[in-house]
Parts: structure tokens; sequence; C-alpha cells
């Protein structure tokens, strides 16, 4: 990561923030691109001076109040704006949602990541939830939401995407890169402040990439942090069962069903894209972070950079 911050290394630490929103068409205004930068910024006018001579020289445009790539037309402003007000509907559809999930048993916390977390929403995209359970209790509960998603809602995840559970004591994240960083500094909570607050002290590192981070001041409309009654009701109802025997056995028969699924990935691979563990369970069919960071790496590559590390 940069250290310094001259007029060169801001240069480049803004071009290289730009191409990263740019694989997601997703212009930054100028707090935002402030906050995502990988170096410590010195004084205002230095980095106002700076953005005006990347324009002059044809690296950014400007348009509307928001920084974008010189390769790309204003229409990446129009996308945005349009995946804002497209946004404001999901976010409300995100709480009614949030609400059934406070009802379900073994449910700690309810988070809001992907897209909808920075406040766009692309015309196919899902909303997508990090869900916080119950020490070992996640395949449980995991079990009941993929039950009620396939049966109600007809398998549709439009409204109802939850590719990443994690128990209590597991919500530090151990891979440390760029990527992960804007993931969980764009985090929105909807349900338990308090674990939403310990999630944020557990991955503080996320400041080594952003050190100017500053979180989004307009967030959601939250749902009252005490737990549902209906949700203890049915944990004493569960809680005659052997959960603990269930709930691995439940790990095993996922691991089992996405192993068989994915023949053609080796070990190592297979538990990078799919993780079926006792404290997490996430799901990215793509590999998508390796695509983001592929299609990261060739913008770069037109400003003879490096990809961050």
């Amino acid at each position: 990561m940069a250290k310094d911050t001259d007029d060169s290394d801001l240069e480049r630490e803004i071009i290289r923030t730009i191409s990263y929103f740019d694989v997601f068409t997703y212009p930054l205004t100028k707090a935002q691109l402030a906050s995502f930068l990988a170096c410590a910024i010195a004084a205002d006018s230095q980095f106002d001076k700076v953005l005006h001579r990347l324009i002059q020289k044809k690296l950014l445009h400007y348009s509307q109040g928001y920084f974008y790539l010189s390769t790309r037309t204003s229409e990446i402003v129009a996308s945005r704006l349009e995946n804002e007000r497209r946004a404001y509907t999901m976010l409300k559809r995100a709480r009614w949602v949030s609400f059934f999930l406070k009802q379900v048993p073994f449910v700690r916390a309810v988070f809001l990541t992907g897209s909808l977390s920075k406040h766009v929403m692309p015309h196919k995209g899902d909303i997508d939830f990090m869900i916080v359970t119950e020490f070992n209790r996640l395949w449980v509960c995991k079990m009941i939401l993929t039950g009620f998603r396939r049966i109600f809602l007809l398998n549709s995840k439009k409204y109802f995407c939850i590719n990443l559970m994690v128990t209590e004591n597991a919500i530090h994240f151990p891979n440390h890169n760029y990527f992960n960083a804007v993931e969980i500094a764009t985090t929105q909570v909807i349900w338990n402040t308090a674990a939403f607050v310990k999630y944020q002290k557990e991955n503080d590192w996320i400041y080594k990439y952003l050190p100017n981070w500053q979180p989004l001041k307009d967030g959601l409309r939250l749902l009252s942090n005490s737990r549902s009654p209906l949700q203890m009701l049915y944990e004493s109802v569960l809680n005659v069962l052997n959960l603990d025997v269930m709930n691995t056995s439940l790990m095993h028969i996922a691991r089992n069903f996405w192993r068989k699924k994915h023949k053609t990935l080796n070990e190592d691979k297979f538990d990078s894209v799919i993780q079926c563990k006792p404290d997490i369970s996430s799901v990215w069919h793509d590999d998508h972070q390796s695509h983001i960071l592929d299609e990261f790496h060739q913008r770069l590559t037109v400003y003879e950079m490096e990809e961050a590390q």
C-alpha cells in the first residue's frame, strides 16, 4: 500500500481507486473517492489540486458530482443515478425481509452487503444479506432459511440472497485485502447494532487499506435491537431436539452436495469459493472475487500500474 502522499503517489492511488470501482460501473463522489483511497490524504487542497490535474490530463472525467475514468462516457453517471433510484425502493424491501429474518430461530444479527449496501441496485441485482447466527446453530438456521426460500419464494434469490452466514464467534475475516476491506467497510446493519459494533471492531484492520474511511451517514432505518418473542418461542421448541448433532450433519450434507456439483475444482479452489465450515457458510459459484480482481488488473494495465496487494 502507498505510504507517501506526494502528488505523484496520490495521482496513482486516485486512478487505482476509480479503476477498482469502474469494475462495478460505479463512479465516485469526491467524498467517496477520499474514503476509498488506500493512502492517507495530507490536505484537502492537495487532493483538489491532484484531481484537477488528472482531469486536465484527460485521465479522469467529472460530471454531475461524480468522477470516472476517461475511457467511459457520461452514461456511467446516468447508470449510477438510475441504480440509486432503484436502490431506494429495494432498501425498503430489505428492511421487510430483515423483519422476517429476525423471527427465524438462531439468527442473531442481520447485515446488508453487496451493491445495495452501497445504495445502488443494478437491474438484475439481488438483495445480499450477511446473517450472524448463534454458535453451533448456523447449519440448522441455514436449513430453515433455504427451505423457506425454496417453498415460499420458488427458490428466487432476488429479495433473499444469503451467500454469507457466520456465527457470533466468527465475525473476524482473516483474508486481508482491498476487496474484503471495501466490502466490510460498506456493510450496513439492519438489526442488532451491538453485534455490528463488534463486527467493526473485529475487522478494524480495514483501516490499513482504507485509512480515510468514514462510515455512510445515510443509513437504513433500523429494526429494534430487542429479540423477537416469536423467535424465542420457536427456539424453545426446537431445543428439545439434538441440534448439535443435526447442525454437524447438515454441514456435511451441504459440503458433499457442493463438492459433487463442483467436481472439477481442486480442494484449495473449492474451499476458496465455497466454504462449508462450522462457523461459516459462503457460496460464490463463479469465483466472484477473482473475476473482480482480474477486471481491476486489466484496467490498471492501461495506466501501466500493478494490481494493489
